[in-house]
């Protein structure tokens, strides 16, 4: 009996050297999405003119750091439908489509819209589907399985990870520094007075909001999820804690006003209620494509300087530099412009646009995503004492225990299944 591979696990300092391995894992034929539409139109074309590498036309299966990139279809049914048929002439081990998804609990969501599944789910069905191909696959290459499930959940990726072990096919992970470590920070690694911020509030009454238009638009029901009512006295950082798909990111979006919603969605603090603004865990699919200067440009008026000096505030707060060298194209002589950014001067310039705005409530959804462990948390630790010394204050969106040191206040949000017609699960709130 032969005995069982391990997978291969390297580790990175940043998302651009991982991103780098990726590339080269899959022949660097997947185009860039962080700086902007113009290089990535340029990497397309480069991709589309060239021939496969011979080294990489053996059948690959790998799933990106976003998991909805190898997503192609409009719902799990059909994503592991497509995937049955392109195994079922083969001589390898075979699933059906209720085994893989059952084996990944996504029986309840095989005919949601992929674009309202949680990036847990959306993951879950990226296993779902690697699971399908473990039998035609000459390797796996998985970046970053740990930024997206919680500990509970860990063991669906070993589950998917066995039916190539049992092949002998290599698998191959590639991850951030620190990514798949379960220790709560110490307070040590905080820098600041991040604790004891302001006191705000969060207001669902009534509260619908709509979670995709059907996939069949013609015979299927728009459907909606409803929010358990609930108003909350809570301390900055607030951190709201629950497993993958039970509604922390929907909860988020309505809050933020990002998608539609009926009833009353309220966040309020000291200075402003309304809408907060909210840093989504995706951060590439925030951007829309845009370059960095669209996005410190997307303030206008008068808030523009103020989304640079934040910027420059918070790069220096999390030890990443006192500033930077003026590029060749900087209109504005903020010195900022005029080369490409690492995700991590993407995602800080995001937070800047939303801190500058002064909101309500700012929030940040699993802000580890596409960071290292200690990159992280000094960013968080440098948002929190901004924001706080702007009177702005935080919630913390998270399944990971790094951030138990630090939060004022605690939340948890569950999901409960409703036999209700066109709303099938109510979100609910917890203060802990």
């Amino acid at each position: 009996m032969q005995a069982t591979k391990q997978p291969h696990i390297q580790f990175f300092d940043s998302y651009e050297t991982r991103e780098t391995a990726l590339a080269g894992a899959v022949g660097h034929l997947v185009p860039g999405r962080l700086n902007g539409p113009r290089q990535f139109w340029k990497e397309f074309r480069q991709i589309a003119g060239r021939e496969v590498p011979a080294g990489i036309r053996e059948n690959i299966t790998y799933i990106s750091a976003d998991p909805r990139d190898t997503l192609a279809f409009g719902s799990p049914r059909q994503v592991l439908a497509a995937a049955c048929l392109c195994t079922a002439g083969s001589s390898g081990e075979r699933f059906s489509l209720r085994e893989l998804a059952a084996g990944m609990q996504i029986e309840t969501l095989l005919d949601q819209p992929i674009r309202t599944l949680s990036g847990g789910e959306s993951v879950k069905l990226a296993l779902a589907k690697a699971l399908a191909f473990s039998g035609t696959s000459a390797r796996l290459v998985v970046a970053s399985p740990f930024s997206w499930l919680s500990r509970s959940n860990r063991a669906l990726f070993e589950r998917a990870l066995d039916g190539y072990r049992r092949r002998q096919v290599p698998v191959e992970i590639l991850a951030l520094a620190g990514e798949d470590d379960l220790a709560p920070a110490r307070a040590a690694e905080f820098s600041g007075a991040v604790a004891g911020g302001a006191a705000f509030s969060l207001v669902f009454s009534g509260a619908r909001l709509a979670i995709g238009s059907p996939v069949n638009a013609v015979t299927d029901d728009q459907l909606y999820a409803r929010i358990a009512d609930f108003h909350g006295d809570l301390v900055s950082p607030c951190l709201l804690t629950g497993e993958n798909g039970q509604g922390k990111s929907l909860l988020a979006k309505a809050l933020a006003g990002a998608i539609a919603t009926r009833g009353t969605v309220v966040a309020r603090s000291g200075h402003a209620a309304g809408r907060a603004r909210l840093l989504f865990q995706d951060v590439v699919t925030q951007t829309l494509l845009r370059s960095f200067e669209g996005i410190v440009a997307s303030a206008g008026g008068d808030r523009h300087k103020r989304v640079v000096a934040l910027y420059r505030q918070l790069l220096r707060a999390s030890g990443n530099g006192p500033g930077e060298s003026a590029g060749r194209h900087d209109p504005a002589g903020t010195g900022i412009f005029g080369r490409r950014r690492t995700l991590l001067e993407i995602k800080t310039a995001l937070i800047a646009v939303r801190l500058a705005a002064r909101p309500p409530v700012l929030i940040l959804d699993e802000p580890d995503w596409g960071l290292s462990r200690p990159a992280a948390i000094a960013l968080v630790a440098a948002v929190i004492d901004a924001a706080h010394a702007l009177d702005v204050p935080v919630l913390l969106i998270s399944h990971k225990p790094w951030w138990q040191m630090i939060a004022g206040s605690r939340l948890r949000v569950a999901k409960v299944p409703l036999k209700a017609a066109g709303c099938p699960f109510e979100i609910r709130l917890e203060r802990l």
